[in-house]
């Protein structure tokens, strides 16, 4: 039997172990609750940073909404290599209505009209019957139907059923691909029936040169984009209509022509040579009148015969348009 001392040995171990328990009890409740405090103040932190950063972000995109009323293009585009090298045509998607920038004053003329005297001075060409003699390419070769060594192409004709005999076969039907994807497009795309001449581009206002045209899809090198129209006058009738807006500004103006090279363009004066000494007023017509100068271009505006009759059009340069990319050409072009 144990020594009474032994008995009081142990009843005070096992007092002290008792102690010992709700000590160890209430410390460790205590930092539970002290590590929940850390852990919801950190907590707490990173949901403000986060949401700090989420702001930022916010207000960056934002502003840059505000900049580019373009769609950005999927990211799936920016790989190492580039955009140049996308396989695919990226394109503004069709459910995200472009806000496009609208001109006080703007009547959209989608075909030439001859206005005026030019009626009477306008003399129709006899049309063209000389054949193609372009062949067929052959299978694996690089030169397509209608090359550069085509004659039409040459001298500045478009092929048709009546001078050529490719058919699908012949790249130099550009007018006529232009009007056939127009219309493809105009049956998908709601958002065509505003202008039908500028499926693929879209107006925006630029921060120091006005108004411009930039890109909503991908064109190849040398691909038609948009026609350039609208009123056909007299040098005459182009004199007295810019002597009348001039006046109307109180700005005197000097009025230069030059044949085969665009007029100055002065203020917002539209004009060019155009054909048979006449020349196109585009103060009424097509989204290309918006289209802004440059030294280093990447179009061409170019001069073409369809069926005999001469029609401008802007095209990509020999490197192409992306997406959101604004068009340029030389004023000075001949």
């Amino acid at each position: 039997m144990p020594s009474p001392d032994i008995r009081e040995c142990t009843k005070k171990k096992r007092n002290v172990t008792e102690a010992e328990k709700i000590d160890r009890r209430r410390s460790g409740r205590l930092l539970a609750i002290k590590r929940s405090g850390q852990m919801n103040e950190a907590a707490q932190h990173a949901a403000d940073t986060i949401d700090t950063q989420s702001t930022r972000i916010r207000g960056s995109s934002s502003f840059i909404n505000r900049r580019s009323t373009l769609a950005s293009p999927t990211s799936s585009c920016f790989k190492p290599k580039g955009l140049l090298n996308t396989s695919g045509n990226v394109s503004a998607p069709r459910h995200h209505p472009t806000r496009e920038a609208k001109p006080k004053v703007w009547t959209r003329i989608y075909k030439n009209r001859l206005v005026g005297d030019a009626k009477r001075h306008w003399k129709e060409p006899k049309i063209e019957t000389s054949l193609c003699i372009c062949t067929a390419p052959v299978l694996g070769s690089l030169e397509p139907g209608c090359g550069e060594r085509c004659l039409n192409r040459v001298m500045g004709y478009e092929c048709d059923p009546n001078n050529c005999g490719l058919g699908d076969l012949c790249t130099n039907r550009d007018f006529t691909r232009l009007a056939i994807r127009l219309e493809r497009t105009k049956n998908a795309d709601q958002r065509s029936k505003c202008d039908p001449s500028s499926i693929g581009v879209e107006l925006f206002k630029t921060s120091d040169r006005g108004f411009g045209v930039r890109a909503c899809t991908q064109f190849e090198p040398r691909q038609i984009i948009v026609e350039h129209t609208g009123e056909i006058i007299t040098p005459s009738e182009a004199g007295r209509r810019m002597e009348e807006d001039s006046k109307d500004k109180a700005v005197r103006l000097d009025i230069v022509i030059s044949f085969g090279r665009a007029l100055t363009f002065l203020q917002n004066f539209y004009q060019m040579d155009f054909d048979r000494g006449m020349i196109l007023d585009a103060t009424k017509g097509s989204i290309a009148r918006f289209v802004n100068h440059s030294c280093e271009p990447n179009c061409k505006m170019l001069k073409r015969f369809v069926k005999g009759q001469p029609r401008m059009a802007l095209f990509a340069g020999d490197y192409g348009i992306l997406t959101g990319q604004e068009l340029t050409y030389d004023y000075n072009f001949k």
